[in-house]
């Protein structure tokens, strides 16, 4: 019941992001339907970047444009979210957020920080695990 267990993961992950002074760092999530349910449980100022949608944003628009996000597997949203964050926008790190594991993190420059408790008993889809990618040189 969710008085015992939360119903979903992404309280969890908002709280380590909070705890862990990570909310002034760029975070770019996938999918984006997913992702926004953190949002519900940080400040209404954060904002994060979608890649698949290539925009800043709040809670989704649920229109065809969300299917997008989902068609990305999470190595290809990191390589997305890079290009457009660091390559365009000029971040030198940013954290990396999503629903599922990338199997070889290392490879893609990411380290793996967090993943959330597997605790929730009702939404299984809403389960985040938390990289940050960092620039090599300055």
């Amino acid at each position: 019941s969710e008085v015992k267990s939360p119903f979903t993961e992404a309280g969890a992950t908002a709280r380590y992001l909070t705890e862990n002074n990570l909310l002034q760092e760029p975070i770019a999530c996938r999918p984006a339907p997913l992702c926004s349910a953190i949002l519900g449980y940080l400040p209404s100022s954060t904002k994060l970047w979608y890649p698949g949608i290539d925009q800043w944003g709040t809670h989704m628009f649920w229109d065809k444009t969300y299917a997008r996000s989902f068609s990305l597997s999470p190595a290809k949203a990191f390589l997305h979210a890079k290009d457009s964050l660091h390559n365009v926008q000029g971040h030198a790190s940013f954290l990396f957020l999503s629903n599922e594991a990338i199997s070889n993190p290392g490879a893609l420059g990411l380290t793996k920080i967090w993943e959330s408790p597997r605790k929730a008993w009702g939404i299984h889809d809403e389960r985040f695990v938390v990289y940050r990618w960092q620039s090599a040189s300055p």
